[in-house]
């Protein structure tokens, strides 16, 4: 019975370790893809808003957009 707990233990925590790495690696890549998001909604935002001020410059040529 000794022999067997005494394996047991390191068993357990490789797997412990092993699901902590996995979890951190799950919400490392989720923090990466929510910050690539954001950073694409802000260019495609950029970009957007300089589409319709140049459309509204050619709608208003007058006008200071």
């Amino acid at each position: 019975m000794k022999g067997l707990l005494d394996l047991l233990i390191p068993v357990v925590l490789v797997f412990v370790g092993a699901l902590v790495v996995v979890i951190v690696g799950f919400w490392a890549w989720g923090a990466w893809d929510a910050r690539q998001a954001r950073r694409q909604t802000a260019e495609t935002r950029a970009r957007f808003d300089a589409i319709v001020a140049a459309d509204l410059h050619d709608v208003f040529p007058a006008e200071d957009c």
